[in-house]
């Protein structure tokens, strides 16, 4: 995880202090892709969803054709949904979202949680707040930093980088991030062997949407044909144009 435990680059520091440079949405937002709407929405989600909240479809409006191809009742992202996590995926449901597994960013954030509270990584943020103070700084940990209201504009400020290399500056000099990564690792891998079982669903289920996606996509590669059909494309929106 980026900066799980704060910041940690003096190169970065120095240049942005505790901000993200070119990556931060503060300063360059991401664009939003176009919502698709009409045709293209229920194309891509199917009639049903596609229609406003409490509008009552009649029994015509379930069937949709674009391209003289009908338009399957769960829209393309329905079926592929239903492809990656529902009969062609080992111990998946079709109501699974593909990609996600809560177990695992539960025991990511557990793992997390519990190594702050542990009493070795509490000692080391006291004595990194220590050398922090020296430098005219009081903050109790690097979360409380990093969440300085003053730096939370849109740019960084002179005091910021200042604080930030400080902050990085501490963290080496007291092995703040090697005594919390140490703490933190025998924590997971408690974990780990605690839910041995359930993560080998995990990645076995993985796997199998990884090969159910890898094997569309291989079939579909390089075929013109494959964009004209809604009920099988990769790009949905493009087939109702």
């Amino acid at each position: 995880m980026d900066r799980r435990y704060g910041l940690t680059d003096m190169a970065l520091a120095k240049a942005d202090g505790y901000h993200l440079g070119a990556r931060d949405p503060r300063t360059h937002p991401a664009k939003m892709p176009a919502i698709p709407t009409g045709t293209e929405l229920k194309v891509l989600v199917g009639p049903e969803r596609a229609a406003p909240a409490h509008t009552p479809l009649p029994p015509s409006s379930a069937e949709l054709s674009v391209h003289g191809k009908r338009v399957p009742s769960l829209g393309c992202a329905g079926v592929a949904n239903s492809e990656l996590m529902g009969a062609k995926s080992p111990g998946g449901s079709a109501g699974d979202v593909p990609g996600n597994s809560d177990l695992v960013q539960d025991l990511n954030g557990k793992s997390f949680r519990v190594s702050m509270k542990d009493a070795r990584v509490r000692a080391a943020f006291r004595t990194w707040s220590a050398c922090m103070s020296e430098a005219g700084y009081r903050y109790a940990d690097t979360m409380t930093v990093m969440a300085d209201h003053r730096f939370q504009g849109k740019t960084s400020t002179p005091l910021e980088v200042r604080v930030a290399t400080a902050d990085v500056a501490c963290k080496k000099r007291t092995n703040l991030v090697g005594v919390w990564f140490g703490v933190e690792t025998a924590y997971q891998k408690d974990l780990i062997r605690k839910n041995e079982s359930a993560l080998a669903g995990v990645l076995k289920s993985k796997n199998a949407q990884l090969s159910v996606a890898a094997a569309a996509n291989s079939a579909h590669s390089g075929n013109p044909a494959h964009s004209a059909d809604p009920a099988r494309s990769a790009d949905p929106a493009r087939a109702a144009r």
